[in-house]
């Protein structure tokens, strides 16, 4: 993910700035792209259209064009350009300079959308110029925001950065904290391109100080984003991990799902050297957040960082699955920016395979598109692959004009070069001078003692001149007069500039240990604080587990219900999303095992109201078959996530058992029970939908089975089998838990569980345990 995400930004500010009917549809839109649909809602725009034939007035006509022109832009650019059209010729009918404006920052927004940035600077340079004529000081803030943005996408930094001082003057005439927070930061990232790291830090902790002003907790999560991505770019993991960690829990809490993404890429970044299977966890957290709530930017971006990813990984196959996706959301989206970067990766792709004839097609259409429409960054990505398939075919002729073709394009980064050496020059002395300050106490130790010897040696040779003086004495009393004023004289300057020195030194120590103290002070308070956080959350976390182990059954319960039984419940962390859980009512035997969404603090607080509903699906409602358990059990909880407004697609997956005797009775969520009898391995299969919200929900049905006598029964959550194992980096998977419990299911009950965990434990070794595991296992 490239740090200069300012664009988008930009963007959010000119929605800012359009009328509140406008702002309206973009959080309709915004709505239905949370639905995962790319489309409007076609009713809007029918009676939107409905009131533009109608209207006989061209102001009504023309803010209905700019709300549809606002729908179509999330996913329709064509028919947004075709609405801006028509506003454009109405407003220049209308001889209306205020709907000039409007419409020329509509076409600066749709260009820049299709990365066509020539043209976004034409109509962003007309727009500012209407705003300027009008002396319309809150348009044109926003105005000079997006202009900025065209000068900053067409190379031009140092005027992208005049254009945010003046937004910065405006917005602090206008006394606007959310535009000075916004600006400032972006101001950092622009100064950071122009070699100016220390201005740049000051610009984005000064963007901190107006959102924690303005409570703009969103904009806080950005200005530690972009810091995190300056440090990764530059070299420092540890600064970069420290500060994206926080962007990351800031961004959760205000749910600022943008930022979640870009966080999730910049970490699967800082796993790649490390850990693959971390990187590409990280990176499918990207996709499934960006893609489940119909962000197409942002979903470009993970699917481009995860081709490269994947490049480095060297999985050809996976390289040109996501290259074609990039090329048909840049079709349909008609961005050519994410067609290129498609064309890129499918390229690769095929020079893996020795496709070569294939790879030149689609690099020379990524050259294509990189000429007219991106960077020089792009064009040099495309013009590296040509080269490398000219040679892989030795057609070496091809290969040198191409290769001095991309020498040429290389010499135009000059600049950037030196600028990054600038950087560096930067970074360098900045590390020298906190060398220098962690040192300063043993530098002034050593003056001190140098001084000291200094001392010492001129108190000898003031010695060596007394005895001189005795000497001249004894030789001639006139010598000795003159020898001695000249030597009293001599001492007395001379004292006078060593007491002086020492004086100096010691005023510059005591200055220095008067400030190493205040740095002591405030680093253990600091510390102090850290602990005392630390304390409340681990108090915390301790009760809420405390609170979670008496939901679930004890030990004594389960072993009183179920007789001869075992259960494995290792949680990920101390607190969990699955559990377990044993009633008896009457003659009637019921248990379970549940896997609810997500681990630790989130997945308890699922586990709890899951359980809960299951209690009073028998105790309220009187249920007693599995499957109107389940049913009823769903229904609560639905009623339960449903806030009105927002719908919690959270749940749960859970096998349900009821004994009575020998019969059982089973109803599933997407879990099975397992019936060992004889060495053989019975399978009862649970619905295919889960307990919460499907797009295909039905009543959960139920199978019988008639147990004999020495029948082993286990139900289990999906952490076993999804677990990875640290010599073969693969899934444990079902096909080898069932080849586990088999072996296993001749040892007495009581043993299985230590075999059970033994293997798992085996199998992990040193990597990181993935998911609460929780497995239940019986006796008939």
């Amino acid at each position: 993910m490239d740090p200069t995400v300012f664009p988008v930004i930009a963007r959010q500010v000119f929605f800012r700035l359009l009328p509140i009917q406008c702002i309206m549809l973009v959080g309709l839109n915004l709505g239905l792209q949370a639905q995962n649909s790319l489309l409007p809602n076609q009713p809007v725009i029918d009676s939107i259209r409905n009131q533009i034939l109608v209207s006989t007035d061209d102001s009504t006509k023309f803010d209905c064009m700019m709300k549809l022109c606002d729908i179509y832009s999330s996913g329709q650019l064509d028919s947004a350009m075709a609405v801006a059209r028509s506003s454009l010729k109405l407003a220049v009918a209308a001889d209306d300079n205020w709907m000039l404006g409007q419409v020329y920052s509509q076409f600066g927004f749709l260009f820049d959308e299709i990365a066509r940035v020539d043209s976004s600077l034409h109509y962003n340079l007309a727009a500012n110029k209407i705003w300027r004529e009008q002396n319309d000081s809150t348009q044109l803030m926003g105005s000079l925001y997006n202009l900025a943005t065209s000068y900053y996408n067409n190379g031009l930094i140092q005027e992208g950065d005049n254009a945010l001082d003046e937004v910065i003057l405006l917005a602090t005439a206008l006394k606007d904290s959310v535009f000075l927070a916004s600006t400032h930061n972006v101001k950092g990232v622009i100064l950071i391109d122009l070699g100016k790291i220390e201005e740049a830090i000051a610009e984005l902790k000064i963007s901190s100080s107006w959102s924690e002003k303005c409570n703009d907790v969103q904009q806080q999560s950005y200005t530690l984003f972009s810091l995190a991505a300056i440090y990764n770019k530059h070299g420092d993991k540890e600064a970069s991990r420290y500060h994206v960690d926080r962007a990351l829990d800031l961004a959760r809490k205000t749910k600022f799902l943008a930022i979640q993404s870009w966080c999730y890429e910049l970490m699967a970044d800082h796993a790649l050297s490390s850990n693959e299977l971390l990187c590409l966890k990280y990176i499918d957290s990207a996709i499934a957040l960006t893609r489940t709530n119909g962000m197409l930017r942002e979903l470009t971006s993970a699917y481009t960082k995860k081709g490269d990813i994947l490049i480095k990984l060297k999985r050809w196959t996976e390289v040109g699955k996501y290259g074609r996706k990039l090329i048909n959301i840049g079709t349909d989206l008609q961005n050519f920016t994410v067609k290129t970067n498609g064309y890129i990766l499918l390229g690769r792709f095929n020079l893996s395979q020795k496709q070569l004839r294939e790879a030149e097609e689609n690099a020379k259409l990524a050259k294509s598109l990189a000429e007219r429409h991106y960077t020089l960054h792009t064009k040099i990505g495309a013009e590296r692959l040509i080269f490398e398939i000219y040679k892989a075919k030795g057609q070496w002729r091809k290969a040198l004009e191409s290769f001095e073709y991309l020498s040429g394009l290389r010499s135009e980064l000059s600049n950037e070069d030196n600028r990054v050496a600038a950087i560096q020059s930067s970074l360098e002395r900045a590390y020298e001078h906190s060398k220098i300050q962690d040192s300063l106490y043993f530098r002034n130790q050593q003056m001190l003692e140098h001084a000291r010897n200094e001392s010492h040696a001129r108190n000898l040779k003031l010695k060596n001149l007394k005895m001189d003086a005795v000497i001249a004495k004894q030789q001639s009393e006139r010598t000795l007069w003159l020898t001695g004023i000249g030597v009293i004289s001599f001492l007395g300057l001379l004292i006078y500039f060593v007491f002086r020195e020492i004086k100096k030194i010691n005023g510059r120590l005591h200055s220095t240990n008067g400030e190493l103290a205040k740095s002591n002070k405030e680093i253990n308070e600091q510390r102090l604080y850290l602990e005392r956080k630390n304390t409340q959350i681990t108090d915390s976390i301790n009760y809420a587990r405390r609170i979670q182990n008496a939901i679930l059954p004890s030990d004594a319960k389960r072993n009183k219900i179920l007789g001869r039984s075992f259960l494995l419940y290792e949680p990920k962390e101390a607190l969990a999303g699955d559990f377990y859980w044993v009633q008896q009512v009457d003659d009637l035997v019921m248990f379970a095992v549940a896997d609810c969404t997500g681990h630790g603090v989130p997945g308890a607080m699922v586990s709890v109201m899951c359980n809960s509903a299951l209690d009073r699906s028998i105790r309220e409602f009187n249920l007693r078959n599995p499957s109107d358990i389940l049913n009823k059990t769903r229904s609560l909880l639905l009623k339960e996530l449903d806030n009105g407004d927002n719908q919690v697609n959270d749940g749960m997956d859970i096998a349900l058992g009821v004994l009575q005797g020998n019969h059982l009775t089973f109803s599933g969520a997407n879990n099975p029970l397992w019936i060992i009898r004889n060495k053989e391995l019975i399978e009862l299969k649970g619905d295919k939908q889960p307990i919460g919200v499907y797009h295909a929900m039905k009543p959960f049905t139920e199978q019988t089975f008639e147990l004999e006598p020495g029948d082993l029964l286990y139900m289990f959550s999906d952490g076993f089998a999804d677990q990875f194992g640290w010599q073969r980096g693969k899934k444990f998977s079902v096909k080898r838990m069932k080849q586990l419990f088999l072996s296993a299911s001749g040892l007495p009950i009581t043993e299985q569980r230590k075999r059970l965990k033994e293997e798992f434990n085996s199998w992990m070794g040193s990597l990181e345990q993935l998911d609460d595991v929780c497995v239940l296992g019986l006796e008939v």
